[in-house]
């Protein structure tokens, strides 16, 4: 079982899941609901300013952490859980769609 402190740096773990654990590791669900929860907070604080300050901010960095964060777990769920995976797949839609739009947003000077 992995717990929180591994699950917040689950990126590595799941790519080295099958060499490392074979095919049955497993994450607890309230770790994942964290994660999951993590990307959503994340996104909420960084679109919540102006126009200038969405730009200035690293948008891509911040929230590209967390996306694969949430990818690298998305393995290790039991398919039982079906809510919290698609939860967690418009959690990552939602957030890549930030990014395209800061993107697309023109630039601002500093």
């Amino acid at each position: 079982m992995i717990n929180v402190l591994t699950a917040l740096n689950i990126a590595p773990y799941a790519a080295a899941n099958d060499r490392e654990f074979g095919t049955h590791a497993k994450l607890r669900i309230a770790d994942f609901r964290a994660l999951v929860d993590s990307l959503s907070w994340s996104r909420n604080d960084l679109t919540g300013g102006t126009r200038e300050e969405f730009k200035r901010q690293d948008i891509p960095g911040r929230l590209g952490r967390h996306i694969a964060r949430v990818e690298g777990a998305l393995p290790l769920v039991h398919a039982r859980y079906t809510s919290d995976i698609e939860s967690a797949r418009s959690a990552i839609e939602y957030a890549q769609r930030v990014i395209e739009r800061w993107h697309a947003a023109p630039a601002v000077s500093r």
